[in-house]
């Protein structure tokens, strides 16, 4: 990538409960529809991520951790900030 992402972001908390989604190990790969181990990474995630939307939460703080991207490929990093 050409400029750095930055990893954390502040958040203002106004008291009460604060929810956490931890996204981790997402392994995407190369490009859309890689698989590992039988799997597409994509829909995966993106099963997921409406899941978690479906319940509707009040997200305050998001967590993208562990394998990330498969094989480390920029396209993968690039993506996953899409969804």
């Amino acid at each position: 990538m050409s400029r750095p992402v930055p990893a954390i972001h502040e958040l203002e908390h106004t008291g009460g409960t604060v929810r956490v989604v931890q996204l981790t190990d997402t392994h995407l790969c190369h490009s859309r529809g890689g698989k590992l181990l039988g799997v597409d990474t994509d829909r995966s995630l993106q099963a997921v991520i409406d899941l978690v939307k479906s319940e509707r939460p009040a997200v305050d703080l998001l967590l993208a951790t562990g394998d990330l991207s498969d094989q480390g490929a920029p396209d993968a990093y690039v993506r996953l900030q899409e969804y």
